[in-house]
Formats: structure tokens, sequence, C-alpha cells
């Protein structure tokens, strides 16, 4: 989920720590265990944070991050993951990965972090180093300028400002964030990276019961803000969800319409309260928001579909009743595995069927093409 909240943590880290360097995938052919915009963040004792693979190249790229620390400026390295061309390793991926390495810069990060619709880091890529798979390329000095008269090496681009950017820049980056998809591209001569950056989906969990807890403490783990509402103090409080970005105590009736919940947002009820997830219901179905799962049997959604003159389950794709996906999970923390399982689903565009019966790369969405031009 390229609009998790974990990488930005890291990058949060990452301002209070000078000589922090960032490793991002720019571009994937094939299979490979994470895909573009993946984030490695290298501090400067030498340790990481976050991962742009299953730690095969991990270790590998934390020491071109020390190059690049003493050097102070970024350059590229690609990595071709077939069977036994990797050091021997037999990683047997079968895919071909470029990362670009730099400084950690923190203006733009902070640009990145604060814009409260996204927006996308235009990086010029170094146009030197074609020297084809695991060659290290050079790259920008370390005032992050590059090409002919020093001109800037990155802009940001947002949905309210193009940041100056020439029009064909501008109208590659504005068609690479309605698709919420980085990568890169030949444009404007120069290969071009596309830093997708959107706002972290949030999850609202209506209920704070005890099953509650390993929902939240999971989606979290998983990349999502999740806001936990609930009327009771007792339950609703820091202590008991240490994980969750903001809790509300009030009833979800009254809190949800004020989140300004989206088509990227989810609401998950569980009150265990027929009344509560009856009014919790009808508030989330008035809003925007893309997906609402209703815990228990679909004969008791339908009941309080019902009661509030709603439409029938069928007529409304954005309520998943049972929520979940059909693992047989019975208790708390298996709920909560198949609860995020399909949240993770929806979110990324994918049918959470059975890896093996995919075909083609497990890590793009259906119908989504690669940097290669394989289509799924």
């Amino acid at each position: 989920m390229r609009e998790s909240t974990l990488w930005r943590a890291d990058a949060e880290r990452a301002l209070a720590r000078p000589g922090t360097v960032v490793a991002v995938v720019v571009d994937v052919r094939g299979s490979a265990f994470r895909r573009e915009g993946a984030r490695l963040f290298v501090w400067p004792e030498g340790d990481w944070a976050g991962n742009i693979s299953g730690g095969c190249l991990e270790p590998d790229v934390a020491m071109l991050a020390e190059e690049v620390r003493r050097s102070g400026r970024a350059l590229t390295r690609r990595y071709n993951l077939a069977e036994d061309e990797m050091w021997g390793l037999g990683l047997g991926c079968g895919g071909d990965v470029e990362v670009l390495i730099e400084p950690f810069r923190a203006e733009m990060y902070r640009l990145m972090l604060s814009a409260p619709e996204g927006g996308v880091r235009v990086r010029l890529l170094p146009e030197d180093g074609a020297g084809g798979a695991d060659g290290a390329h050079g790259g920008s000095g370390p005032d992050g300028r590059s090409g002919a008269g020093g001109a800037p090496d990155e802009a940001w681009w947002t949905p309210a400002d193009a940041g100056g950017l020439p029009a064909e820049l501008a109208r590659a980056a504005a068609a690479r964030y309605r698709r919420g998809l980085p990568g890169t591209e030949r444009a404007g001569g120069r290969r071009v990276f596309f830093d997708v950056v959107l706002p972290p989906r949030r999850l609202v969990v209506c209920g704070a019961g005890h099953d509650s807890l390993p929902l939240v403490d999971l989606a979290a783990a998983a990349g999502f803000s999740v806001i936990v509402v609930d009327p009771r103090p007792a339950y609703a409080h820091a202590g008991r969800f240490p994980r969750a970005a903001a809790i509300e105590c009030g009833e979800a009736a009254e809190v949800l319409p004020r989140l300004g919940l989206g088509p990227r947002d989810a609401v998950v009820i569980q009150h265990h309260h027929k009344r509560r997830d009856q009014d919790a219901l009808a508030a989330a179905l008035r809003t925007r928001v893309g997906y609402i799962g209703q815990l228990g049997p679909r004969s008791r959604t339908q009941e309080m579909l019902a009661a509030i003159g709603g439409p029938p389950p069928e007529r409304e794709p954005r309520l998943r009743s049972p929520v979940g996906l059909d693992l047989g999970a019975e208790s708390p923390e298996q709920l909560a595995v198949s609860i995020v399982g399909e949240l993770l689903a929806w979110a990324n565009g994918h049918p959470a069927g059975f890896l093996r019966d995919r075909r083609g790369p497990i890590h793009l969405a259906p119908g989504a093409v690669d940097a290669g031009g394989e289509a799924v």
C-alpha cells in the first residue's frame, strides 16, 4: 500500500537525523518484492528502516549509502534478480529493479509530508550510466542540481500547483497522480521518476471493545491511519489503543459526518450493540467513504438496513457484510487478520484470492501494466 503511514514515520525521524540517506525504487521490470516508490532510510550509524526488497538488496544498498554520504552525490543502481545471477544467492525473483540512492532532502520531504492532498515529486534521474544490470551510476551533486546550467533536478507538483514545471512534465505528473502509480518514464527529453505521494488511508473503527484491540494494532502495522470511535470514556482512550492515530469519544453517528471521509477511506463497525451499529451504518452510508465493513451475520445487517431505509447489500458495493475474508476466523486476532486482509485487497485493487492462482506479476493489480509493458 503506497499511501502507507509507515514510510512517513521514518521520514519524520530522518528530519532530525542529519546524514540520512534514502534509497527509493524507481523502476521495476517483471516480478519483484517491492514496487516503485518503496523506500529504505539508511541512518548515519549504518542501520536502516523500511525495505525495498525481501531483505536481499538492503545490505548492498546500505554499503552504497556510505558512498553517497561521503560524496554527497546521488547514484542509481540496477539489480537483476534472476536466479543465481545475484551474487550466486539464488534469489529467483526474476525481475529487474533500479534504485535511486541519495542524500535525504529535508525540504522536499517536508513538502511531501505536509501536503493534505498529496502530490508528486518529479525527480530527474542521471543520464550517465547506461551500463546495464548491477551497475552504479553517477548522479546529481551535493547541491541537489544537475544538467545544463545547474538546473534543479527535482520539483514538487500538487493538484493545485504545477510548481513551474514544463507542460509535458506537469501532464505526466497529473496522470500519475490520478492513477496513484509512481514510476519512471521519459519526459522532456530526460528519464524522470514520478514519486507519487498520497495521504494515508484512514480506517475508522467504530467500537472500542476487546476485538478492536488487535484490529487497530494490525491495521496500523499495515499502514492505515486508524481512528477509534466509541462513546465510552473507559474504552476510548490512548492507553487502550496506543497505535491509533486518533481517538474520538462520542457516538459514531455524530463523529463520522465531521471526519471528511472520502473514497480512499474505510469504516469498520463493530460495537456489538445493535442501535449503535445501526446508527453508525446509517451515518457511514451518508458519507463518501469507499469501504464500509459491518461485523456480524448478514441477516442482522439486512435488518438494520431495512430499519434505516438503506439499500439492500447487493446494491451497495461499498458495504462488506459480513466484513472480512473467508478464513474461518474465530478469535479476535484471527478476525483482525481477516478484516485487514480484505482492507488491503480493497486498497490495492486486488481480488484477495490465492497467489497460486495468479497469472503474471503478483504485486501488480489485475489489469495493470508494469514498467516493461507486461500486462497482468
